[in-house]
């Protein structure tokens, strides 16, 4: 790719050596001066920046403006995978949220006060927060969870 057309903070493909397709966070392009004879072939130009990719070390490297293809959202097969990367995150994401509901919901029952229309309300005695993957307990409802949990273990050593 032209040198002249590439932008530090954008992400290129660059084409890795097993033939596929990295991501490439470029953050600067560098133009050196090697000859002065008054050419335009004078100047060469390299790209600095780091492969953008989970697991890969984010060490800059410095690569030829050739070996840059394009940018990343051109690249079907990058799309592809950022999609299947995504929808992965998400499934992680949900069940996430539907964990937390799951203890929210016992927390209620083992307590038995009575549950809330809406579980993210901040009043509520036990209440997600707006991304619903974490629980929060006020205070009043402190002593009712003690007072459910010492409950239990008092029944329980009586077996």
């Amino acid at each position: 790719m032209q040198a002249s057309k590439i932008m530090p903070g954008t992400t290129y493909a660059l084409k890795a050596r097993n033939n596929t397709f990295v991501r490439f966070l470029v953050t600067a392009v560098v133009t050196r001066r090697e000859r002065a004879t008054g050419s335009p072939h004078d100047y060469k130009s390299a790209v600095e920046g780091f492969k953008n990719e989970p697991g890969e070390s984010r060490e800059t490297i410095t690569v030829d403006p050739d070996a840059i293809l394009a940018p990343y959202q051109d690249v079907a097969e990058l799309r592809e995978r950022k999609r299947l990367e995504d929808e992965a995150r998400a499934k992680a994401d949900q069940a996430i949220k539907d964990e937390t509901m799951r203890a929210l919901i016992l927390l209620y029952k083992a307590t038995g006060v009575p549950m809330p229309e809406k579980l993210d309300h901040y009043s509520a005695p036990f209440h997600t927060n707006y991304g619903g993957t974490e629980i929060t307990i006020t205070r009043d409802a402190v002593a009712l969870v003690i007072k459910a949990l010492s409950a239990r273990l008092v029944s329980a050593n009586d077996c």
